[in-house]
């Protein structure tokens, strides 16, 4: 076993490949909150790859921000999790620290990620609360973000309560919706049934049309947010179908933005819990390794083929499509990091207040 500081564009996609193969195949991170503005090799965030039998097999990266260092990305690829590559990563990346001369580390997981960082003998996050021990004579602080499964159902609940009102309001607007939801309210108005039950049929194609590409067994289990989130916005549409009917411009622009923000909300909520897998991202997946290409390039196809067929069949595609096109992923990156801090500083809050010392773990 052997670990290496990255230091070439070839060792960081290998790192990458690592990252799509553990956390968004495995662990269903949506691929838009996978990769970041630290996925380079700038000096900022340092990545490193773990070897086993001159294989690659794990990586991780460390961020230093305001004299900290935050430990990330830390992954391992299935066949080799029995072989204590944890603790080479994490003993890697505080050298990296170190050398930098930064005292203080931090570590943010999830509580169903505990068991991975019981990694040394004087680093235990029995709780998941917060842990301090001494390494190297320097104090190295392991922050958790614990999260009950109960929390974990609540907030991914009310995260797609929020993001089907955002979803509604963008429509009621009458300015043009998402591709996506352009084609859901074109397949209502031209074939029949209604908005929320073409979510889940189109979802349910995908599913079985991944499972053709990638030849395994169909994931069912993205029919729960398509499911939700189809109910959802029957729901929302029933309710303010009469009370959200904007005919003056200004109306109509404040109703769309106001749906945008609201949805990109609503999207960082769920996000935050990883509960079940997004047909369309498995897609894009499927697509990128078929063509042989990268993410934003199958993204797109995807895209494009939604929007034709959203023409073919009236959807509202107009100034509003253009607008979520643009705008909803920077709406989300904006959003993402404040609700993660919000429900980080609530699931602390939960946990107590237990104390700890520089010396011994909670």
């Amino acid at each position: 076993m052997k670990s290496k500081k990255i230091d070439s564009i070839e060792e960081l996609k290998i790192a990458f490949e690592i990252r799509e193969e553990v956390f968004v195949k495995e662990q269903n991170v949506p691929l838009e909150d996978e990769f970041d503005d630290y996925d380079n090799l700038d000096g900022q965030c340092e990545h490193i790859l773990v070897y086993f039998n001159e294989l690659p097999a794990g990586t991780g990266r460390i961020i230093i921000q305001d004299g900290v260092g935050k430990l990330d990305r830390i992954c391992i690829l299935k066949p080799y999790r029995q072989y204590g590559l944890g603790k080479l990563i994490v003993r890697s990346l505080e050298e990296i620290a170190e050398n930098k001369g930064i005292s203080k580390v931090k570590l943010h997981g999830q509580t169903h990620a505990e068991g991975f960082y019981h990694i040394q003998d004087d680093l235990r996050c029995i709780y998941g609360r917060w842990n301090s021990a001494l390494s190297n004579g320097k104090r190295i602080i392991i922050e958790m973000m614990p999260l009950s499964r109960v929390n974990q159902y609540l907030i991914y609940a009310i995260g797609i309560l929020i993001l089907t009102l955002g979803i509604t309001l963008t429509i009621q607007s009458e300015l043009g919706s998402s591709p996506f939801d352009a084609l859901l309210v074109g397949l209502s108005l031209n074939v029949g049934l209604t908005i929320g039950s073409w979510e889940i049929i189109i979802a349910l194609v995908m599913i079985f049309f991944n499972s053709l590409l990638q030849k395994q067994k169909p994931e069912y289990l993205g029919l729960v947010t398509a499911l939700i989130t189809g109910i959802c916005i029957d729901f929302w549409l029933l309710l303010l179908r009469t009370w959200v009917a904007p005919d003056l411009l200004f109306l109509k622009f404040l109703c769309f933005g106001s749906g945008l923000v609201v949805a990109g909300i609503g999207t960082a909520m769920y996000l935050q819990t990883n509960f079940a897998p997004i047909p369309i991202d498995r897609l894009t997946l499927s697509l990128q390794k078929i063509t042989r290409t990268n993410i934003f390039f199958a993204r797109t196809l995807i895209n494009v083929v939604i929007l034709f067929m959203a023409f073919i069949f009236n959807g509202p595609i107009g100034i509003g499509t253009a607008l979520a096109v643009c705008f909803s992923g920077a709406i989300l990156n904006v959003f993402m990091p404040c609700i993660g801090e919000m429900i980080e500083k609530w699931s602390l809050t939960e946990s107590g207040s237990n104390k700890v010392d520089g010396n011994h773990s909670v």
